[in-house]
C-alpha cells in the first residue's frame, strides 16, 4: 500500500559506531547522536501570480510548494524545544525592510553574509521569553516572509559491520564498465554539505576547491566528526593505487562544513551551505544528513538551486519508516534510499512516496579523518553513491539538466521493471552504466512545461499526455464564454502516480489560483465540479511526489451546458469519420453534451464494437454519476489504474452493471445487445410492455424482460427478419443513438 500525504510520527534513531582503521592499527570511535522528532508546524499561506505578458512561472509554481507544505507543516501547535537548536528561530524579513531582533527583546545571532543578501536573520530567544508566544508574535508581523525554528539535523548513518570489506558496491552498480564510457571530469564540482573533510588524506590529493565552514564562520572546513570525509571519499576517492576509489575519478569536491563534531547541523547553517555551493557554482550537492521538520526557508534555497542547474541528492534517513525527512522529501531533490549486498531493501532505510532511487548502503568504505579508512553504513553513504553518478552523467552530457540527470538513473534502476516505481527502491538500485548509456526520450508531443506556453484545450475535449520524467509540468489553457457547471477529470495513470492539477483563473492579466485538485490517493481518478465565471482558466498537471510513468494520463474538461444544440456549420461533422453516418446526429449530439469522445487521431469509429469499460464510463457520465474506484475492489480483472476504473466502480455500485459468475468484469469485453437491453432499462428505468415478439428471444429468457422493455419505449425495435440478435455485440453508433433515444424519454 502506498502511503498517504499525512503528518508523521516521532522518531528516535540509536548510537552510531563508527569502525576507524588508522595506519597504525584498528580503532573504534563511538559516539551518540540523537536524531530529531519531527515536529510540524503551518506556514502561512500566501496567494502567488504570473503576469499575462511575462508569466513568471518560478512564482507560480510556488503554489506547488505551498500546497505541498500544507501536508508537510500540518498539526503541532507547540515547538518541542529539545528539537531546536539552542533556542534559536530564522526569519525572513521582506525584501527592503530591516528586522530589527531587540525590538522583540530577542538576541541577533550571526549569519553568513550569503543570507544577509537574502534578508534571512537567525534570533536567540532568552530563557525569559515565551518561545512558542514569541514564534507566533512574529509570525504575525506583516514584514515577516517566514518564521520557523531552527529545527536540528543529523547525519544519517547508523552502526557498521566489524569486518573490512572490499569495495562489494563498485561491481553491483556497473561502475567499471561506466568507467569505459567516462571517468568523470574535472570541470564537474560536487558540493559535500557535512561535517567537513580531512584536506591532508592522500585520496584528495589535487580534488578538493577551497571551502567554508558555516558552524564556525571560517574558511577552514576541517571535519572534526569523520561523517563528510568518508562521503566525499565515496564520492570522489582518487584512483591513487592505494587504499579506495571513489564513484567520480576526476569531479573537484567543494567542502561545506554544516555539521558539527557531534554530527549535528541545524537549518540555518544548512541553508547557508546550500546558498554558498549556488555562489561557488557547483553542479551536484550531496547532503548526507535528514531531519524531520520541513523548512520553507530551506525548501526555497533547495527550489534556487534547482533552478540555477544543480542536481540535489539527499539521504532517506534510517528511521525503517515512512516518515518523511528532509532534504530528502523536497520535490526537487533525489532521495535516496539503501540497500544491501543482495539487493535488498536496508532494514534500516526509510522507505515510502518520497523515495526517488536507492543504492548499496551497507558496509560502505570511505577515508577516515582521522588517517586510514572506516567503514559505514546508512542512506548517508547510498546518497554520495549516486551523487558521484550524476557527476559521471554531467561529465558525458554537460547539457542535461537536473531533470535529465534523474530520469536516467532512474529508468535503468535495477530490482524492479524499467520505468517503473515501488516504495523500497524508488525506480530502483542505481545502474552506473545504464544510466550513462540512457536515451532521453522524444518529448515533441509533450503538452508545455511553462504557463506562457500551455497548450489550448476545448471544453469537452480528451486530451492524453504522459507525465514524462520528474519535475514534468503539463500546461493548458481554455475558455469558459459564459458562466457553467464545469468537472474536470483526471484519469487513466499510473498505479504509483498521484496525479493531481492546480485551477488558475486569469484576472486583470494575471493567473490566480483558484483551486487544488486531489481528493484521491495514488492510483485513483481525479474528478473535481466547480461552477465557472466566464473567462479564461490554466490548469497544470503533474505529480504530486515527482514520479513519473510511461502510462498515459487522461485529461477532460466537461461542460454540458456550452454544448451547441446546432453547429454553426452542419457540413463540418466534430469527427471526420461520420460525415455520411446514418447515426451522426445522435453521435455529435451525445459529443456536444460532453458525454462521449473520439479516439486520439480525431475520429469516433462509430462501426467499432463498444466494450464494457466504455460503456461503463458513457453511462456514467450520463447520469452524473462520481467515479468511485474503490468499487472496483470486487473484481480482479479491473486494476485500480484502469482508465475506466473510476466510472466502472461507478455505476456497479449504482447497480447498472454487474460482473460475471466468476466474479470478472470483463472490461474489454465487447457489449452483447441482451447486456445492452438490461443496461439501458436499468439507466432509464424502462417499464411497459410489448406485443412483439423475437424469434430468438423466448420469454423464458433472462434478458427477455429488458428487451421487452426497450421495444415498448422504441428505443430498439429488431431487425426486418424478425430476430433481435442478442448475443450479437452493438457497435459505438448503434450504442449512442440508443443512449440518445432513452434521454429524449426524459
Amino acid at each position: 500500500m502506498f502511503m498517504r500525504k499525512n503528518p508523521f510520527k516521532s522518531f528516535l534513531v540509536a548510537i552510531i559506531f563508527v569502525l576507524l582503521f588508522p595506519p597504525t592499527g584498528l580503532a573504534i570511535d563511538q559516539s551518540d547522536i540523537q536524531m530529531q522528532s519531527q515536529m510540524d508546524y503551518r506556514i502561512k499561506n500566501h496567494q502567488n501570480t504570473a503576469s499575462d505578458k511575462n508569466i513568471d512561472d518560478a512564482k507560480v509554481k510556488m503554489d506547488y510548494h505551498k500546497y505541498q507544505s500544507d501536508f508537510h507543516t500540518e498539526g503541532v501547535e507547540q515547538v518541542d524545544l529539545t528539537k531546536v537548536n539552542d533556542r534559536r528561530i530564522v526569519v525572513k524579513w521582506l525584501e527592503g525592510e530591516t528586522f530589527d531582533a531587540t525590538k522583540y527583546g530577542l538576541i541577533p545571532m550571526t549569519v553568513s553574509g550569503i543570507l544577509k543578501e537574502r534578508n534571512i536573520y537567525l534570533v536567540k530567544v532568552p530563557e525569559t521569553i515565551d518561545y512558542n508566544e514569541i514564534l507566533q508574535e512574529l509570525k504575525n508581523d506583516p514584514d515577516q516572509i517566514s518564521v520557523e525554528p531552527d529545527y536540528l539535523t543529523t547525519s544519517s548513518y547508523i552502526p557498521a559491520d566489524s569486518g573490512f570489506s572490499k569495495q562489494w558496491y563498485l561491481s553491483r552498480i556497473d561502475l567499471p564498465k561506466a568507467w569505459d564510457i567516462t571517468k568523470g571530469s574535472a570541470d564537474v564540482t560536487i558540493a559535500v554539505l557535512d561535517t567537513g573533510i580531512k584536506a591532508d588524506h592522500p585520496e584528495f590529493k589535487g580534488r578538493l576547491l577551497p571551502g567554508y565552514d558555516f558552524v564556525n564562520h571560517d574558511a577552514d572546513p576541517s571535519d572534526d566528526n569523520g561523517h563528510g570525509t568518508l562521503v566525499a571519499g565515496i564520492i570522489a576517492a582518487s584512483a591513487n593505487q592505494s587504499g579506495i576509489v571513489g564513484i567520480d575519478l576526476n569531479a573537484k569536491i567543494l567542502p561545506v562544513k554544516v555539521s558539527n563534531r557531534q554530527g549535528n547541523g541545524s537549518v540555518i547553517d544548512a541553508v547557508s551551505g546550500i546558498y554558498y555551493a549556488i555562489e561557488k557554482k557547483a553542479d551536484v550537492i550531496n547532503m548526507s544528513y535528514s531531519s524531520y521538520e520541513y523548512s520553507e526557508v530551506e525548501a526555497t534555497a533547495i527550489a534556487e538551486a534547482y533552478n540555477k542547474g544543480i542536481v540535489l541528492v539527499a539521504a532517506a534517513g534510517n528511521d525503517g519508516g515512512d516518515n518523511w525527512s528532509y532534504p530528502a522529501s523536497y520535490k526537487e531533490v533525489i532521495s535516496v534510499a539503501s540497500t544491501n549486498k543482495r539487493d535488498e531493501p536496508s532494514t534500516f532505510s526509510n522507505y515510502g512516496n518520497f523515495i526517488d532511487l536507492a543504492a548499496p548502503g551497507e558496509e560502505i568504505i570511505g577515508p577516515s579523518y582521522m588517517g586510514g579508512y572506516q567503514v559505514g553504513s546508512g542512506t548517508s553513504f547510498s546518497a554520495p553513491i549516486v551523487s558521484g553518478i550524476a557527476g559521471l552523467i554531467l561529465a558525458k552530457h554537460q547539457d542535461w539538466n537536473p531533470a535529465q540527470i534523474e530520469w536516467a538513473m532512474e529508468l535503468t534502476g535495477a530490482n524492479i521493471v524499467a520505468g517503473r516505481w515501488n516504495p523500497n527502491y524508488g525506480f530502483g538500485r542505481v545502474n552506473a552504466y545504464g544510466a550513462l548509456t540512457a536515451q532521453l526520450p522524444s518529448l515533441a508531443d509533450e503538452s508545455p512545461n511553462t504557463s506562457e506556453q500551455a497548450k489550448s484545450i476545448d471544453v469537452n475535449q480528451v486530451v492524453a499526455d504522459r507525465i514524462d520524467m520528474p519535475m514534468d509540468d503539463d500546461w493548458y489553457m481554455f475558455d469558459i464564454p459564459k458562466q457553467a457547471d464545469v468537472t474536470i477529470q483526471l484519469s487513466n495513470f499510473a498505479e504509483y502516480l498521484n496525479v493531481v492539477s492546480i485551477l488558475f483563473k486569469k484576472d486583470n492579466g494575471q493567473l490566480v489560483k483558484s483551486q487544488v485538485i486531489d481528493d484521491y490517493d495514488s492510483g485513483e481518478n481525479e474528478n473535481y465540479s466547480v461552477r465557472l465565471d466566464a473567462g479564461t482558466y490554466y490548469l497544470v498537471v503533474y505529480d504530486f511526489y515527482n514520479h513519473w510513468s510511461t502510462e498515459e494520463y487522461q485529461l477532460q474538461i466537461l461542460a454540458p451546458s456550452l454544448a451547441q444544440e446546432d453547429s454553426d456549420d452542419q457540413d463540418t461533422p466534430i469527427f471526420p469519420d461520420i460525415v455520411n453516418h446514418w447515426a451522426r446526429a445522435n453521435i455529435e449530439k451525445l459529443a456536444r453534451q460532453g458525454f462521449i469522445s473520439g479516439y486520439p487521431d480525431g475520429n469516433f469509429g462509430p462501426n467499432d464494437m463498444i466494450n464494457r469499460a466504455s460503456t461503463a464510463t458513457l453511462i456514467g457520465r450520463v447520469l452524473g454519476l462520481q467515479p468511485d474506484p474503490k468499487a472496483i475492489q470486487v473484481f480482479s480483472d479491473v486494476p485500480s489504474n484502469h482508465w475506466a476504473s473510476g466510472y466502472i466502480g461507478a455505476v456497479t455500485k449504482a447497480g447498472i452493471m454487474i460482473g460475471d459468475e466468476n466474479g470478472l468484469f470483463q472490461p474489454d469485453s465487447q457489449l452483447t445487445r441482451e447486456e445492452m437491453a438490461a443496461v439501458l432499462v436499468r439507466v432509464f428505468q424502462l417499464t411497459g410492455t410489448s406485443t412483439k415478439t423475437f424469434s430468438d428471444v423466448s420469454v423464458k429468457s433472462w434478458s427477455y424482460p429488458y428487451v421487452e422493455k426497450l421495444v415498448a419505449n422504441n428505443i430498439a425495435y429488431g431487425y426486418p427478419d424478425g430476430t433481435f440478435r442478442p448475443r450479437n455485440s452493438i457497435t459505438r453508433a448503434e450504442f449512442a443513438t440508443m443512449i440518445e433515444r432513452g434521454l429524449e424519454l426524459e
